[in-house]
């Protein structure tokens, strides 16, 4: 049970994040929340599909469908939040803003509720094996939900600038974190070279603790980062912090 409320836990709270800081700053913006809407409810199908599909997804490829899927998830929503952050750069930036919103947290809810159904599936074969999945993941989902909701009325009760701020810094951490855990997904597909890892804290901080977990959901912490993925991860901070940096700044003139 305890390792249900772990994985299902990490799941939800990588989403939930996501949907919670881009839902707030929806609001601070004033942006239609149907477009949100929209992507959550396209996230469940696309959920649905690939639950449905996932044998065939995992023999693409000579069996790494699944990595490449992955990867392509993770840098799908780096795009979409780095396209929200440059929306006020555009002309009817608010429509931006609000359809890649939409497209992050579909990406988001695709990914991260397939793996929540196809792990689930995997003991519904037998109800004894299945009980304290389902009760794991039933208290995971309830304390992921609690923390995104926290999240969210923390942030949106808080001064307009100060939110925004703390929003696009969350947003390019998870972003930063999502592009490392891409780098670890292609690395496992063999489709880059192998690298030794840059340093070992699994000692401290053991990835599949609860520690670990949280850690890797509200920061992508990675135990064995290679200098690629650290490469990748203070890139991708970096450029989507400034994007906000520019966003806020543009605003601030306008």
């Amino acid at each position: 049970m305890l390792s249900a409320l772990i994985i299902i836990l990490r799941e939800v709270l990588e989403a939930g994040l996501i949907i919670s800081a881009l839902l707030a700053a929806a609001r601070i913006k004033n942006i239609a929340s149907y477009q949100l809407t929209l992507g959550i409810g396209g996230g469940i199908v696309g959920a649905l599909i690939i639950s449905w599909k996932m044998n065939s997804i995992s023999n693409f490829g000579d069996g790494v469908g699944q990595e490449i899927l992955n990867a392509s998830l993770d840098f799908g929503i780096i795009a979409m939040l780095a396209g929200s952050s440059t929306s006020e750069l555009f002309n009817d930036g608010r429509s931006l803003l609000g359809w890649c919103a939409a497209g992050a947290i579909a990406c988001a809810v695709s990914r991260e509720f397939s793996e929540i159904v196809i792990y689930a599936s995997g003991f519904s074969t037998s109800f004894s094996a299945f009980m304290p999945v389902l009760i794991g993941g039933i208290i995971g989902i309830g304390i992921g939900l609690s923390v995104g909701a926290l999240l969210y009325y923390l942030l949106v009760y808080q001064p307009p600038k100060r939110a925004l701020f703390i929003t696009s810094t969350l947003l390019a951490l998870i972003a930063a974190g999502m592009g490392a855990e891409a780098i670890g997904y292609l690395d496992q597909a063999g489709l880059i070279t192998a690298q030794p890892p840059f340093w070992n804290t699994t000692r401290w901080v053991a990835e599949d603790s609860v520690g670990g977990q949280l850690l890797h959901a509200l920061i992508g912490y990675e135990a064995t980062p290679t200098p690629l993925q650290l490469s990748i991860y203070m890139g991708i901070f970096l450029f989507i912090s400034a994007l906000g940096w520019l966003h806020g700044n543009t605003e601030r003139k306008a």
